[in-house]
């Protein structure tokens, strides 16, 4: 059993694990409010933070392609600490600003506020 993933399997675990929770929480397609599972419910919930939690792996991988160091927090100390990465924020900012803004203006925003729930 591999344990180890590097960021793009992890970020890939995470969006896997976010569909597979989804599916139990729509009740595999068969969602009615009035008869729901109310753990079924719960999982709507942990369903979302995987997909945001991913996500934001994905942008550290994207950082990483253009630079493993960009991934950390404080790359301009005098040694680069690799114990912290960077938050979600500081990643989508460093993605936007290195990459042409792959993002509009909608799309950030609406990243934001998947940050903040």
């Amino acid at each position: 059993m591999k344990i180890k993933m590097d960021l793009l399997e992890n970020a890939q675990d995470y969006v896997i694990n976010a569909l597979e929770l989804y599916r139990v929480a729509d009740e595999f397609g068969m969602y009615r409010e009035d008869v729901a599972i109310k753990e079924n419910k719960a999982k709507w919930k942990l369903a979302f933070v995987s997909l945001v939690q991913g996500f934001e792996i994905l942008m550290k991988f994207g950082l990483e392609q253009i630079n493993p160091a960009l991934i950390y927090e404080k790359i301009d100390a005098t040694t680069l600490s690799v114990e912290r990465t960077v938050k979600f924020m500081a990643a989508l900012n460093r993605l936007s600003n290195l990459n042409n803004n792959p993002f509009s203006h909608d799309e950030i925003e609406f990243i934001k506020k998947c940050i903040k729930y």
